[in-house]
């Protein structure tokens, strides 16, 4: 499998990311271009210096092991340990581009939070995947820099115990996507064409002729807003 490469942003960094993370650093500082230096990995055989992905540090071959406090095996077969990462020394210098990446993401909302969108009443909203331990109990966990080696995954450990316990949740969607809502509506053929619940109150949708079936939103395509209904668009901030 072909390795990603990865950059340092400048020679006082002790972590090299990949051009995603560029990419994302390019969106959210409004930079069309950014020059970074090229890592390039030194063989494990040549190395005289390690990287520790617990500490985001540097250290001599010698202090990786089974000494080191941080040491986790990777298995039982497989002593080393899960926390070392790739050295690598300065490469040349780079510039790197800003592609147009944003995504568009399709995302659930209940006919009311429609309507509200609509009338400019919602502008937010939260989505906790991937937090459930976090929120079984808030108080026990310390959030930690969301952008401590990766732009959008989110770190919390515990109070209680220490950085090698920590959980990482990583949102669907990220800064400068687009998402189109997927809501409950008709399909009539003719000229009406795609109806949807929220266009209408409640008192409206109470005396819909009993033909008029309401589909499920989660059945709702991205192509269905396509040509001229309506596009319900926002962009996800911090």
């Amino acid at each position: 499998m072909k390795t990603k490469k990865t950059y340092f942003q400048n020679e006082d960094e002790t972590i090299a990311y990949n051009e995603e993370h560029f990419q994302q650093l390019m969106k959210e500082e409004g930079l069309n271009e950014i020059e970074v230096i090229e890592a390039i990995p030194v063989p494990e055989s040549e190395e005289d210096f390690v990287f520790c992905r617990d500490t985001d540090e540097c250290y001599e071959k010698s202090n990786c092991g089974k000494h080191c406090e941080s040491y986790e095996a990777k298995s039982k077969s497989n002593k080393k340990c899960v926390h070392k990462g790739t050295y690598c020394d300065f490469g040349g210098k780079v510039t790197l581009i800003l592609k147009n990446t944003t995504r568009e993401l399709p995302i659930l909302f209940s006919t009311p939070m429609v309507q509200a969108i609509d009338a400019d009443r919602k502008q937010m909203t939260r989505r906790t995947s991937g937090l459930e331990k976090v929120n079984a109990d808030p108080n026990s966990w310390t959030f930690m820099d969301h952008n401590a080696k990766t732009f959008g995954i989110f770190k919390f450990y515990p109070k209680e115990g220490t950085i090698n316990h920590l959980t990482e949740c990583k949102p669907r969607y990220q800064v400068g996507d687009k998402m189109w809502v997927k809501e409950t509506y008709f399909y009539a053929p003719g000229d009406l064409g795609i109806t949807y619940k929220a266009d209408y109150t409640e008192e409206e949708i109470k005396t819909k002729p009993s033909s008029i079936k309401w589909k499920s939103s989660i059945l709702c395509l991205r192509i269905m807003h396509e040509y001229g209904w309506k596009l319900p668009e926002c962009v996800v901030n911090d």
